[in-house]
């Protein structure tokens, strides 16, 4: 996977954070850190938009989207 500049710049500013908030043992563990990090703002994201996706009513219950799928793969119900 290849980095961009902006994602570089971004974990310069997060390993500053951290050195400016009493440090880290290793780079590694701040790589880790920063690694965390990433994860939970993409599930927030990903959170954020599936409620803005209920909200704008594009939500179906999960025993019909379960239905719909069986009918694409051709089981029975």
């Amino acid at each position: 996977m290849s980095i961009s500049r902006e994602e570089l710049h971004e974990f310069v500013r997060f390993a500053g954070e951290i050195l400016d908030n009493g440090g880290a043992e290793s780079l590694g563990e701040i790589v880790s850190r920063w690694e965390a990090a990433r994860e939970r703002q993409e599930s927030v994201s990903a959170i954020r938009e599936s409620v803005a996706e209920y909200d704008a009513g594009q939500a179906v219950p999960v025993d019909q989207a379960f239905s719909e799928v069986r009918r694409q793969l051709g089981a029975k119900p």
